[in-house]
């Protein structure tokens, strides 16, 4: 029990460690930033996927300065039943000097929701492939959100914080490049099922998937 202790602080330090350096590199070193093989470009995002008409939500400048995005997409999307989700991408071009992605799970808070449930959730997008995303589960009063969202860049998909982080750095040394995006999809629980709403939510992943990295490819 005791060589397990020792061995669980370890990796923490060393993750601590591996942490501090990449704050070191990407935030004071003074690097430029490399060239991309191509400009993300969110406004050709398809308004019609499927059964899912979109339509843009307002966002104001303010927002936009707080979260430093280069280009971004919030649009809600719903079917001919009715039902809506909404998809926010946000892009970045450079996470250098203090400039990074926000994620959800301090995002919402800030808002007055609380976090009730928090876990993966696998989804099916064809072709044999299984995306595995971050689910939270969020309650204000007796209305429940619940956010699926996951880290895109140079082809991968991930669903943690510090994993990006340092792929991120790696990229930095490796390629000079730290550009990524946050993809999130959320939607109010119908009824307050949220088994129900996550089936929904899964269903617009699936078919929204492959424009996404259509435009977030580089």
């Amino acid at each position: 029990m005791g060589i397990a202790l020792e061995k669980h602080k370890s990796r923490y330090w060393i993750a601590i460690a591996l942490l501090l350096v990449a704050t070191i590199y990407i935030h004071f070193l003074p690097h430029g930033e490399g060239s991309l093989r191509g400009e993300v470009n969110l406004t050709s995002f398809p308004s019609q996927i499927a059964d899912w008409t979109g339509d843009n939500l307002p966002f104001s400048q303010e927002v936009r300065d707080e979260l430093g995005v280069d280009d971004y997409l919030l649009r809600s999307y719903a079917d001919h039943r009715g039902r809506s989700v909404v998809l926010y991408v946000g892009y970045y071009r450079s996470q250098r000097k203090g400039k990074g992605i926000h994620s959800p799970k301090h995002c919402y808070p800030g808002g007055g929701w609380s976090l009730v449930e928090k876990g993966l959730e696998r989804i099916d997008v064809g072709g044999e492939r299984e995306l595995v995303v971050t689910r939270l589960v969020f309650r204000k009063n007796q209305v429940i959100n619940i956010v699926l969202y996951w880290f895109q860049s140079r082809g991968r998909i991930i669903n943690n914080e510090y994993l990006q982080r340092i792929y991120m750095v790696l990229d930095a040394i490796l390629h000079n490049r730290t550009d990524g995006a946050l993809v999130r999809v959320s939607a109010i629980a119908y009824n307050n099922d949220v088994i129900q709403t996550l089936e929904i939510e899964r269903q617009f992943v699936n078919e929204a998937y492959s424009h996404l990295v259509k435009h977030l490819s580089q």
